[in-house]
């Protein structure tokens, strides 16, 4: 079940990309197309639902050690989310930016699950309920975290777009009909601070979770030095935006370079070591 659904999944992803191409490059779209597109993404996300249901009866809510349902929960998230919105399914370069992320969220938790020993942590004995909590107060925060900043990198880069192509008075040669730059702003630095806010959490149920696992600290972990480097940097790119009066369009280029390096670090972490985890703190 849990392999059909992902192919199934995928190939209907893949099938939208090539409709919100034909939408994009169009000036002159067809009604029906657009109804064709969000009928297909309503079938990817229903078969990535099962897919997530399936994997869920097998595996539970155990982490694997690569970190691979990571990835595969971050994909459904972001598909679900965007699938709601009703005004950015009609935006072919948001369904561009967004649906790619999907499919190498999902080619990533592939990756890891059969290039890597995908069994789920623990030798068999019973966490205290302290150790469960912690774990979760961890979990659940980072894939907010991992889905915020792929919203937050996709909306940043669609903002600029538009601004740019409003600000040279240039020819749109791409569809970003629908979208205003206002609407794209305050989604923009309510992302940015949820994204400190699920960070946050992260930074300090890690440091509880090494406490309790009786693991040292240390920032020579990349994900502990990723994570608190762009934990920083969001928290000024905020301060600066509330309070020094930065414009929108300053924020978004910043909220860009930060987020893409972000996960440009993660997949790099994931290409290099094999897996996303913790390799110094909790191994």
């Amino acid at each position: 079940m849990i392999h059909s659904a992902s192919l199934c999944t995928l190939a209907l992803y893949f099938t939208l990309l090539v409709l919100y191409m034909t939408m994009m490059w169009n000036a002159r779209r067809n009604p029906r197309v657009t109804t064709v597109a969000r009928g297909v993404l309503y079938g990817g996300v229903c078969f990535h639902s099962i897919l997530m249901g399936s994997v869920f009866k097998q595996y539970g809510l155990s982490v694997f050690e690569s970190g691979a349902d990571l990835f595969l929960w971050v994909s459904w998230i972001l598909a679900l989310v965007f699938s709601f919105s009703k005004r950015f399914i009609s935006a072919p370069i948001v369904g561009l930016l967004v649906i790619p992320l999907v499919i190498a969220f999902m080619g990533s938790s592939s990756y890891l699950m059969h290039g890597s020993v995908a069994v789920p942590r623990g030798d068999g004995s019973s966490n205290t309920s302290a150790e469960v909590f912690v774990s979760l107060a961890h979990s659940i925060p980072l894939l907010v975290v991992f889905a915020t900043f792929a919203m937050l990198f996709i909306v940043s880069f669609v903002f600029l777009i538009i601004e740019r192509r409003l600000r040279f008075k240039i020819r749109p040669y791409v569809d970003t009909h629908g979208i205003s730059l206002q609407y794209l702003d305050t989604i923009n630095r309510y992302l940015a601070q949820l994204g400190f806010i699920g960070l946050s959490l992260v930074i300090a149920s890690g440091g509880m979770w090494a406490i309790t696992q009786h693991k040292p600290l240390s920032f020579l972990d990349p994900s502990v030095l990723i994570a608190s480097l762009v934990w920083v940097l969001l928290g000024v790119l905020l301060h600066v935006r509330m309070n020094r009066g930065w414009s929108p369009r300053r924020l978004a280029l910043c909220t860009v370079v930060l987020t893409g390096g972000f996960l440009i670090s993660v997949f790099g972490i994931l290409m290099i070591t094999g897996r996303i985890t913790h390799d110094v703190v909790f191994s």
